[in-house]
């Protein structure tokens, strides 16, 4: 920052940065975790669900025989 920035800040905040303060941070985590949960339970089914239903090296020796 120069001079200049620190003499010229305005010292009341914009409509954007007041939002940003008055954001709850456990709120904020929370869902982000609930997000995160989520997206592995999506992963871990569709990797159950596109399994084939055997193990690779099992599938491999089927097809090259």
């Amino acid at each position: 920052m120069t001079d200049d920035d620190l003499r010229n800040h305005d010292p009341s905040p914009t409509d954007e940065e007041r939002a940003w303060m008055e954001t709850d941070p456990i709120a904020a985590v929370r869902r982000i975790a609930v997000l995160i949960v989520l997206a592995f339970s999506v992963a871990g089914y569709l990797g159950y669900a596109t399994d084939g239903g055997g193990k690779p090296e099992v599938l491999a020796a089927r097809q090259h025989p």
